[in-house]
């Protein structure tokens, strides 16, 4: 259902005030190359850069949500855009490989602390 409901979908918009790591709705959105507007707290700020995925607003600021969410839904190219962008940064930064790697480096990093103790 979350799939069907990402791609019926033209913005996907989560301006939250409270960190939460990384939101699994954040990638999902990415991957389905919709454009998001989204706030820099917790991890969202990983995955959208503003302008390069999406926009993003101030925490409690309301009149700078509506004002990334008019821009966006007047410009047809620019959800293009930014929705294509934010999937990249999905396909770059957050696949299978990369993430193993990361986990695959954390994992040798921390064995060599444990035994210079």
């Amino acid at each position: 259902e979350v799939r069907d409901l990402l791609l019926a979908a033209d913005v996907l918009v989560h301006p939250s005030r409270y960190p939460e790591g990384l939101p699994t709705v954040i990638l999902e959105a990415a991957a389905a190359r919709l454009p998001i507007i989204a706030t820099p707290v917790g991890g969202s700020a990983e995955v959208i850069q503003d302008g390069a995925g999406g926009v993003i607003v101030p925490p409690g600021d309301p009149a700078a949500l509506r004002h990334a969410l008019v821009a966006l839904m007047d410009d047809p190219s620019l959800r293009t855009l930014y929705g294509g962008r934010a999937r990249d940064t999905i396909e770059r930064r957050f696949n299978w490989n990369v993430i193993a790697d990361r986990l695959e480096t954390c994992t040798a990093e921390m064995s060599a602390s444990w035994n210079r103790q």
